[in-house]
């Protein structure tokens, strides 16, 4: 009478069979995992340039627009130059994100009061607003605050004189997030902004 044949367990080759799908997987998810962690800092340093960049040009156009608005008296070049002002304000959060991204980047706030650069845009948007509604020269107190809006987007500017990062790449987006030139330069921002005079003057 023949042996009967040994039947081979199919629990060993099943568990392996698992253990290598199980494997598989994680390798998967894992490099998904650096993948999307990596296309995050590319983002945020596109985020970072952009912001950066248009701040810079935020603050020059501020200073000639605002310069040009002292230097032309007459009624109707200053309530143009004063709708151009307004129109360039429209890009200050591009600032306070640029700030903010620094912060985020340092850890911690540049400020820990309220006199950031959110506060002073807004109060010298709101100044813009109500400036030169009227016939004649520029009352004193009006030339007063463009001045003072001047001087201090003059030392803005000249802070991100530096900053040149104006093509977006994924080099230059992941390059930036370990410079921290840029953050300094921010940081240098909100200092400016927090000790500007236009905070603490009257309407």
């Amino acid at each position: 009478m023949e042996e009967k044949q040994k039947k081979r367990p199919i629990f060993t080759p099943v568990i392996l069979l698992l253990l290598t799908m199980s494997l598989m997987g994680n390798v998967v998810l894992y490099t998904k995992k650096i993948q999307n962690d990596h296309d995050t800092r590319v983002a945020r340093g596109n985020i970072i340039i952009q912001s950066g960049n248009e701040a810079k040009e935020h603050f020059k156009l501020v200073v000639d627009t605002a310069q040009h608005m002292l230097d032309k008296q007459d009624v109707s070049s200053r309530l143009a130059d004063k709708s151009k002002l307004l129109a360039v304000f429209q890009t200050a959060p591009q600032v306070i994100q640029f700030i903010k991204e620094a912060e985020a980047s340092k850890g911690q706030p540049f400020q820990a009061d309220k006199r950031d650069a959110a506060a002073f845009m807004k109060q010298a948007q709101t100044r813009l607003t109500n400036i030169g509604n009227h016939e004649g020269p520029l009352k004193a107190n009006e030339t007063e605050f463009l001045q003072f809006l001047i001087k201090t987007y003059q030392a803005c500017a000249e802070t991100m004189q530096p900053f040149d990062h104006d093509t977006w790449s994924e080099t230059n987006a992941l390059t930036i997030l370990v410079d921290k030139e840029w953050v300094a330069m921010a940081g240098k921002l909100q200092q400016t902004m927090h000790d500007s005079p236009v905070l603490n003057l009257s309407k």
